[in-house]
């Protein structure tokens, strides 16, 4: 008898974990049809948006010649074609440009040569980037895209104010600060 309560008891519990797993993949197959075909361009918006994030520290660093802590390990590659997919690797690519941002401007803010006011802004960035930048948000278009306008602005200002820095480029040379 006690044989036969511990499998009814393990039936159970593995029905009950297949039930749960059908219902959350109809809950992301519902997402999925959700999601409108001006949702599905801000995805792509967004995809954009984080990779000059990336490409905009890496000039600040150049300028600054920072040393490059980009984990390269552990970089997001973003799967095409599944929406929710994709707004999960943007998502995690937010969290790698938020956590690069504050690696530099700690960086910045401790290194001899820093121009005194890009040195300030660096000691500040590196104080605020807020936690909630660096921790994981809902693969949802509004969640991420909320993330991504506070990323955006404290990358530009940082990027801004070190490209200010930088060496006037001669004719024919790209500016060090280009992101096309």
């Amino acid at each position: 008898m006690r044989r036969f309560l511990t499998a009814a008891i393990i039936l159970s519990i593995l029905s009950g974990c297949a039930i749960y797993e059908d219902m959350m993949k109809q809950d992301e197959d519902a997402d999925r049809q959700r999601l409108s075909a001006e949702d599905t361009s801000r995805i792509a918006e967004l995809y954009i948006a984080t990779g000059r994030y990336g490409v905009m520290l890496s000039q600040a660093r150049d300028i600054l010649r920072l040393p490059d802590i980009t984990p390269t390990a552990d970089a997001a590659v973003v799967p095409a074609g599944d929406p929710i997919q994709e707004l999960k690797g943007i998502a995690d690519q937010q969290v790698r440009v938020a956590r690069e941002l504050g690696g530099d401007t700690a960086a910045a803010c401790s290194r001899p040569g820093v121009p005194d006011d890009v040195r300030k802004l660096a000691c500040e960035t590196a104080r605020g980037v807020p936690a909630s930048l660096q921790q994981a948000v809902p693969a949802q278009v509004a969640a991420v895209a909320a993330r991504d306008q506070q990323l955006g602005d404290l990358v530009m200002r940082w990027w801004e104010e070190v490209c200010a820095t930088a060496p006037k480029a001669g004719p024919g040379e790209p500016h060090a600060c280009s992101i096309e």
